[in-house]
């Protein structure tokens, strides 16, 4: 007789058994508890949700608990490729806590989806002896084909919505000691059971342990199942959402060491803390709690927009930084390409010399040797948000992620958030124009590699959808140093993507913009030697990103906004620099409705750049070269093509307490005095050309009352409010004075 069939037999008597001591009925057997309650009452390690930073691969010791934090969206079983809708997302662990005392040990598993508790199994073995021949050789069900080192397994716990149950080993079967309430929490998310000490037999101060996590309907504890996650496994590949190793330990060809955690009880019950830090030179995968709320598991698109939306409340990123790390870095953020997931970027390799990749052979044109990607190790930090997505068009959910992932690596990492370039490769450097054309305001530079501002297939699937994901903003960039990379013989841009970027860069060198544009001779989509750009990124964290400048351009799509109360979105791009409140003047609005401001500060003596243009075509077959100038490491017979526009000092100009400019399709605008360098003390002079009537707010610290003097119109006295004075214009309306008033404001 198997361990699978006793475990069967001994689960139906002990039913029965349980249901004839109390009469019959369904309250028999005791039932998972669904409630929000805290867990342990007045013990503060277990009452919050998850414990520690949050780093996936790692386990920490924290206040007693030991702490294994796992991968998200890797619950694929013994087949890391299966899509993401063959899969469901029902059983995936985020976190386990094991917090052994005096009287019992607490479990505690923490999922990125439980919307019906019925669902989930979570399962712990224990190897009470630390004895790995000892025991049972793998959990109850044998699903998971154990090949080198045995489980070694003395106790199981299960835990479902039907309630907690210990399992021990007898040597050749598991027999039930006990039936106990669980807590299963679809709030946070959570799955908690208390066994009593006497339960678990003598044990060692060692333990070895495992855990798995299924689906009830499909129990791989009765074997009628599979296990889709495993805790304890540290994966370092760089796809299918890093659940490649698990499934060769599940299916027999890793060794389940690699699954098995050592717990030190001496160590945990001597109270000090171990915590997990991450790694430098390696890709981390970081997880944060998203404050959204998109129904957890993973949404299927449709026809036209077939992407997948990872809907779950914790959402993972890379991080990847150097050693020695600066005390308050730079970062680059670099959003992944189509089909790729977080772990994507063209950074974080092995070696160390940003180059050497470079130097590997992928293959050649016409008899000339063509080299790879190369990696990116700039002395900053590096992430790659998941998006949401595995790359399709970027939706609200998607952008809110992005910033979420910056927020939280800034506060890790102590980030200088005045030093972040933003980058991505194919469809994510289609995604670096969009936000870069959305949030001008929050980059030190970008740079767009073999992306494009859209595609004529995301212009289609916008036309069909109705909505606008793809801004026609340009003149926002006004103040962002802009790079672009691109490759000769990019199949994919060129098919997809050529007229929108050529007129994109066109639309640069009309408007005199701070660009660069430069095309790599021989290479294709898949090849452009992002190594060679490493320095354009550097020197951009080291400029930082302009902060208050002397002229604002800044365009307001109202289409591109996204709001949904219920989801918790808010993100109206409305504001950049000292601009904000930008709204534009209508009701209704089609694909390309904007309103614009163009504004200067005459308060600033350099507000007029002088510009030189930018062209040359450069080498580095006879010697190194990056498109930065002379790099002895870089010679990877490359040719490109640099055009662009340089901006550099111009004139001095004579300063004054004044602002001019225009204003179209804006109903009204709010300006900050402050940053424009404009003194609300003295008299303000305002030169706005208008298409229409516009009400102008104006925030500073007014010291009174302040007349409106328009000029061939009546003056009009106003107190500030809120620190805003309101100025209304209109098309015909000429330059109007603001003069500090002797009025008495209330």
């Amino acid at each position: 007789m198997t361990a699978k069939t006793t475990l069967q037999i001994i689960g139906v008597l002990q039913i029965l058994l349980v249901l004839s001591a109390c009469g019959g009925g369904s309250s028999a057997r005791p039932a998972a508890v669904i409630s929000d309650p805290d867990p342990v009452e007045g013990d503060p390690p277990l009452a919050q949700t998850t414990l520690g930073p949050l780093i996936s691969g790692v386990s920490s010791q924290i206040a007693g608990v030991h702490v294994w934090t796992d991968y998200a969206y890797d619950d694929r079983a013994t087949n890391p490729g299966v899509t993401p809708e063959e899969n469901g997302n029902d059983a995936d662990l985020i976190q386990l806590q094991l917090y052994p005392d005096a009287e019992a040990l607490y479990v505690k598993a923490v999922l990125e989806t439980l919307i019906d508790p019925a669902v989930p199994l979570l399962g712990i073995g224990l190897d009470l002896d630390g004895d790995p021949n000892t025991g049972a050789p793998t959990l109850p069900g044998e699903q998971w084909n154990v090949a080198g080192t045995p489980l070694g397994l003395e106790r199981v716990i299960s835990i479902s919505a039907a309630g907690a149950q210990l399992w021990s080993w007898n040597g050749s079967s598991w027999l039930s000691e006990g039936v106990f309430d669980s807590v299963i929490d679809p709030d946070e998310n959570t799955l908690f059971a208390e066994i009593p000490n006497e339960l678990l037999g003598a044990y060692g101060r060692t333990w070895r342990a495992v855990a798995a996590v299924g689906v009830s309907s499909a129990s791989w504890l009765t074997g009628d199942g599979a296990i889709h996650d495993l805790a304890y496994v540290r994966d370092e590949s760089t796809s299918n959402f890093q659940s490649n190793l698990q499934a060769a330990i599940l299916d027999g060809t890793e060794d389940a060491q690699q699954a098995i955690a050592t717990i030190d009880l001496d160590s945990l019950a001597s109270g000090v803390d171990d915590i997990a830090q991450p790694l430098a030179n390696f890709k981390n995968t970081f997880l944060y709690r998203s404050s959204l709320n998109l129904g957890e598991g993973i949404a299927i698109g449709d026809t036209v927009n077939p992407a997948y939306t990872f809907a779950g409340p914790y959402q993972p990123y890379a991080a990847w930084f150097p050693e020695n790390l600066p005390a308050n870095p730079g970062l680059i953020v670099y959003l992944h390409g189509s089909g790729e997931d977080y772990m994507g970027g063209l950074y974080g390799g092995t070696e160390l010399d940003p180059t050497a990749s470079l130097k590997k052979l992928i293959g050649d044109a016409d008899g000339i040797p063509i080299y790879a990607t190369g990696m990116l190790s700039p002395n900053a930090v590096l992430v790659t948000p998941l998006g949401r997505s595995l790359g399709g068009p970027p939706d609200g959910p998607a952008v809110q992620d992005y910033l979420d992932v910056i927020a939280d690596v800034t506060e890790r990492l102590n980030v200088d958030e005045n030093r972040v370039v933003l980058t991505g490769y194919s469809a994510g450097g289609v995604n670096t124009f969009r936000l870069s054309q959305l949030y001008p305001d929050r980059w030190a530079g970008s740079v767009p590699l073999v992306g494009s501002p859209t595609t004529w297939l995301f212009e289609v699937m916008d036309s069909t959808t109705g909505e606008q994901n793809y801004p026609d903003a340009l003149e926002n960039l006004y103040n962002l140093p802009f790079r672009i990379a691109n490759a000769r013989l990019d199949e994919l841009t060129n098919t997809f993507a050529a007229p929108y970027l050529d007129l994109a860069v066109l639309q640069l060198q009309q408007m005199a913009y701070d660009y660069r544009h430069w095309q790599f001779i021989r290479r294709e989509h898949v090849s452009l030697p992002v190594a060679l750009l490493q320095c354009e990124m550097e020197k951009a964290i080291e400029r930082g990103r302009v902060l208050d400048p002397a002229r604002v351009v800044f365009s307001h799509e109202p289409l591109l906004d996204r709001v949904n109360e219920e989801m918790g979105l808010n993100m109206i791009r409305d504001s950049a620099y000292w601009v904000s409140g930008l709204k534009v003047r209508g009701t209704s609005f089609s694909r390309g409705d904007k309103g614009t401001v163009d504004i200067t500060s005459l308060a600033f003596a350099d507000r007029q750049p002088a510009t030189k243009p930018v062209y040359g075509l450069y080498e580095n077959l006879s010697a190194g070269r990056d498109v930065c100038g002379p790099n002895p490491e870089a010679n990877t017979l490359d040719v490109w093509y640099e055009i662009g526009t340089k901006r550099v000092a111009g004139k001095s100009l004579p300063v004054s307490n004044a602002l001019e400019g225009s204003l179209t399709r804006v109903e009204s605008v709010t300006l900050d005095l402050l940053g424009m360098r404009l003194s609300p003390n003295n008299p303000i002079r305002i030169a706005l050309s208008t298409d229409g009537d516009a009400l102008l707010r104006l925030v500073g610290h007014w010291p009174g009352a302040v007349s409106i003097e328009p000029e061939g119109d009546d003056n009009t006295v106003v107190c500030p409010v809120a620190k805003v004075i309101e100025v209304p214009l209109a098309s015909d309306s000429g330059d109007v004075w603001l003069r500090p008033s002797s009025t008495n404001c209330p």
